[in-house]
């Protein structure tokens, strides 16, 4: 094998940076702008690592003022690759041309896909591609029944097809105006073929694969199915009512519809039915465990995952009953354990460290709006980064350019996850070596 093979996550990170690399300039040239002017540069690097991030965070209160028809193409490529996955892409083009992929390729992809084995990878690949685009092409349809009367055919169909592969790709970004979807709180259909596409592309293909597999009989899906829906379900529920109490007491009352979507967008998607800026503060920190938690695994979108957040739970009520860490009749290994242990902990570190640093540098920062740099304001933008959401408090175009930069590498890490980061500098991610020298066990005082 060679150097990449044997590292997969340096192949990972890299066509990752490449694309940033491909797509920022892109976004740089005047073609790609309703002025014709040569855009900032930190500024379209920016957006392209937004995009590709499938994050939504952006520098510019109106994407189709500021791109063109040909950047705001670029924008959708880049939504495209970065929900899907730059790998998962490439080799379904390589499939489709009648290539052949050899072993080391192979690897690779179970990588990069986060599979458990080699076996059926190069299906799966066909399967996701199939699946995201039967979601995509479904919803910008349904989608078109509401954008056509209003923008015409041609510009109606755009907006459908733009916003459909930002939803389902967990992406948040739009070109519907400043306003986002604020101007459709009244439109039922916008609403739900929304949710629909943001949970679709949450839930994860191989959770998609395993339903259609096995024709929606819940109880043949696997342990890791299960989990997924679950956890997506009880998120859901829990922040929608969470929402809408924190909201209750406003003069404006969120209503239950907005709660809802607001909950489901809130889980790496990014796409905003309300203004985010005033909501209460409470309704603030829900928003922002949501998007800590974030998606599934091998979906479009990012946070800590909620597999995680299961073990994590499922761990701690175990310590308070003194049972072993089990659920649906199947025990988790010491080393999922430890796992989802410290992810969450490397995460919170990570996220408070990257606040500090803000900060820092956001208190020389003298451009914002009398009343709009809040004190929760740069810690929701960071979480909103480090789970590729795209919510936020309106901070991110006043943003220091040192402060782009640096949200752009949380975007970057956010997607390809905390432990692939890891992996970059670090293989030594599993427990089932064991060292030559045993070590007697050693109790300490705990709490």
């Amino acid at each position: 094998m060679n150097f990449f093979t044997k590292k997969p996550y340096y192949t990972i990170l890299l066509s990752y940076l490449i694309a940033i690399a491909i797509g920022g300039f892109i976004l740089t040239l005047p073609i790609s702008h309703q002025d014709g002017e040569w855009g900032n540069i930190i500024n379209s690097y920016f957006m392209a690592t937004s995009a590709l991030a499938v994050t939504g965070l952006s520098v510019y209160a109106d994407l189709s003022a500021q791109f063109s028809t040909f950047g705001q193409v670029t924008l959708m490529i880049l939504m495209l690759l970065g929900g899907l996955g730059i790998i998962t892409i490439f080799s379904f083009f390589t499939i489709l041309l009648g290539k052949k992929i050899g072993i080391m390729e192979r690897y690779l992809l179970k990588q990069a896909l986060n599979l458990t084995t080699m076996k059926g990878s190069l299906r799966f690949v066909q399967r996701v591609v199939l699946i995201a685009f039967v979601f995509i092409f479904s919803g910008a349809s349904l989608y078109a029944f509401v954008m056509v009367p209003i923008y015409g055919w041609e510009e109606g169909i755009f907006q459908s097809l733009f916003l459909a592969i930002s939803a389902f790709n967990n992406a948040g970004l739009d070109i519907l105006g400043s306003n986002s979807l604020i101007d459709f709180q009244s439109n039922a259909l916008i609403q739900i073929v929304t949710m629909i596409l943001i949970i679709s592309g949450g839930l994860g293909f191989l959770v998609w694969i395993e339903l259609f597999k096995f024709k929606f009989n819940l109880y043949r899906i696997s342990t890791f199915a299960k989990v997924v829906l679950i956890m997506s379900g009880i998120l859901i529920a829990i922040g929608t009512l969470a929402l809408f109490l924190t909201e209750y007491s406003t003069n404006e009352v969120l209503r239950i519809d907005l709660a809802l979507f607001t909950s489901v967008s809130s889980r790496t998607a990014g796409l905003t039915i309300v203004s985010i800026r005033d909501l209460t503060n409470a309704s603030k920190f829900v928003i922002m465990i949501l998007m800590f938690i974030g998606a599934n695994p091998i979906s479009t979108g990012g946070g800590i995952k909620t597999t995680t957040t299961f073990i994590v739970f499922l761990a701690i009520w175990a310590l308070i009953t003194g049972k072993k860490v089990h659920a649906f009749k199947r025990t988790f290994s010491i080393e999922s354990i430890l796992k989802s242990m410290a992810l969450v902990v490397i995460s919170l570190v990570f996220v408070l460290f990257t606040v500090m640093t803000i900060e820092y540098i956001e208190q020389f920062n003298t451009t914002y709006p009398e009343g709009l740099k809040t004190g929760t304001a740069l810690l929701f933008e960071v979480v909103s980064a480090f789970g590729t959401v795209g919510f936020s408090e309106g901070v991110t175009p006043f943003l220091a350019e040192p402060s782009k930069v640096i949200i752009m590498v949380v975007m970057l890490l956010g997607r390809i996850g905390p432990i692939s980061a890891i992996s970059v500098f670090s293989d030594k991610l599993s427990w089932t070596e064991q060292s030559e020298v045993q070590y007697m066990e050693a109790t300490v005082p705990i709490g």
